[in-house]
């Protein structure tokens, strides 16, 4: 029984997903995601700050592990750094991302979803819908 359905498995409804986990383990989260492979590679340019500022921080080594395979750097180093910048990868930072939510227990589907109905119809009981797919929202 899903508690909360994301439409959109890119790096936002990702993080979206990692982040409600984190705050409530006990959540049944599922995320749709059209495709198999992540559509775009170009570069993000990714400010520490805000990787810092609006996550949940659990200190554990998975969490460790992921800002790490991000950032590059530790934790500790990106607060350090708060004002820097990281360069990523899209293709590399969804990676990331859809490791991460598998190893909090995000349920990743690929389903195209074409509307609130599809939704609805595979979680009759769920009460918060989210659509993160992009310029489709």
């Amino acid at each position: 029984m899903a508690d909360i359905a994301i439409v959109g498995g890119g790096p936002v409804g990702l993080w979206l997903g990692i982040n409600v986990k984190k705050h409530n383990p006990d959540i049944d989260v599922q995320v749709y995601e059209r495709y198999t492979q992540y559509q775009r590679s170009h570069v993000l340019r990714l400010r520490h700050l805000a990787t810092m500022l609006y996550a949940s921080h659990d200190g554990t080594a998975r969490e460790n592990q992921f800002i790490k395979e991000v950032t590059g750097r530790s934790l500790k180093e990106v607060f350090v750094r708060a004002a820097g910048y990281v360069f990523i990868r899209t293709n590399d930072l969804e990676a990331a991302l859809k490791s991460y939510a598998q190893d909090l227990g995000v349920g990743l589907h690929h389903r195209k979803i074409e509307g609130p109905d599809d939704i609805m119809a595979l979680h009759p009981e769920c009460r918060q819908f989210v659509a993160a797919d992009g310029a489709h929202s």
